[in-house]
């Protein structure tokens, strides 16, 4: 409502591709779920959210016999609580954290209990899923009642509100078949998935100020930099604008980087983005158009990476979250080993900083 509705083109949101593809046959396996049950999966996070946990516990002493839970508790909060009732209710599995899971728990959901963060909206609305929305005090609650007012999703107020309450929405909402389909319909018309076309719309507006230049990745938003780039949609850009284009995408090596460039001989300015972790020499590379390494590679890089453990340790409380920042550059790093895999899951497996070096 505060933009311009002359200068403002709704293009959708970005999702990432593989949480499209989970498969509810699988999660039955992979969960060990009864398939006569509906599934709640709850989930506070990216780093989980003690209030939602201990909402949930709650709660499902309340849901035998109406729904079994997948519980996402993120990694850095208090176990205890989920711990025990792991102990004493059959229908209720706990997980600290997911990697590639986390599609089949979303495929599995009958409805999903979540903070009110953008991203796993966005993800919500894409899979077509019921929610069940606990905002986060702030920003989040605003975009939640938004939501709550539009009939897209339900809203739980964590300070209002306990386990009892929130069984019985639980409850109420597996029993009416009708609201699920609503909410489900309702989100999905809000919060729609990006298309690759959109992108042509928004030139002739861009093309009435006079911008220096526009920087474009060649692909869209629920791909999050998994599949190829789309060079063809790319050149439709070029032919789209008076402006200057930046092009942005898998620009990975010498090579990479030459056969882009003498696709789009028009192109004069490239942005290097993961290549560049991946690669730190990478750029001295191009400007030399060459495949030589400097002799004290190894030093150098040591150095790099010492300086970024340092910045987080100075600013990260535990070993934990600073791993936890470091295996998203060594999953980059490690493509420039011999063995990527072997590195990757060697520094994945370091249980402490000592073992980290």
């Amino acid at each position: 409502k505060s933009f311009s509705k002359k200068k403002t083109i709704w293009l959708g949101n970005p999702v990432r591709q593989e949480i499209l593809e989970g498969k509810k046959t699988k999660a039955i396996k992979l969960f060990n779920l009864d398939k006569n049950l509906p599934v709640v999966f709850a989930t506070g996070g990216g780093t989980g959210s003690m209030r939602v946990n201990q909402l949930i516990i709650e709660a499902v002493q309340h849901l035998r016999g109406f729904a079994q839970v997948i519980h996402l508790s993120g990694k850095t909060r208090p176990q205890e609580l989920v711990e025990r009732a792991v102990q004493h209710f059959d229908y209720y599995q706990v997980h600290q954290f997911f990697t590639n899971e986390m599609k089949e728990a979303y495929a599995a959901a009958d409805i999903v209990i979540s903070r009110g963060g953008f991203g796993t909206l966005t993800e919500i609305a894409a899979l077509g899923k019921a929610a069940i929305i606990i905002p986060k005090p702030g920003h989040q609650e605003d975009n939640v009642k938004f939501l709550e007012k539009a009939g897209a999703i339900i809203l739980v107020n964590e300070n209002l509100s306990d386990g009892n309450l929130l069984a019985k929405t639980i409850r109420n909402l597996l029993a009416d078949n009708t609201k699920r389909k609503q909410l489900q319909v309702q989100l999905n018309k809000i919060l729609p998935l990006a298309q690759k076309e959109e992108i042509l719309d928004v030139f002739p507006i861009l093309d009435q100020y006079p911008l220096k230049n526009i920087a474009i990745h060649a692909r869209i938003g629920k791909q999050l930099y998994k599949g190829p780039v789309d060079l063809d949609a790319f050149e439709k850009c070029i032919s789209s604008t008076k402006h200057t284009l930046y092009y942005n995408g898998d620009i990975t090596s010498v090579k990479s980087f030459n056969a882009i460039q003498e696709r789009f001989p028009t192109v004069n300015h490239f942005m290097i983005g993961r290549g560049l972790i991946a690669d730190p020499f990478l750029p001295s590379m191009i400007k030399n158009n060459s495949t030589e390494y400097p002799k004290n590679r190894w030093e150098i890089f040591a150095e790099f990476h010492n300086t970024i453990y340092k910045q987080y340790d100075e600013y990260l409380s535990g070993p934990t979250p600073i791993k936890m920042k470091m295996l998203g550059f060594w999953e980059f790093f490690s493509q420039s080993f011999p063995n990527p895999h072997k590195t990757y899951k060697a520094i994945k497996k370091a249980t402490n900083p000592k073992k980290y070096q």
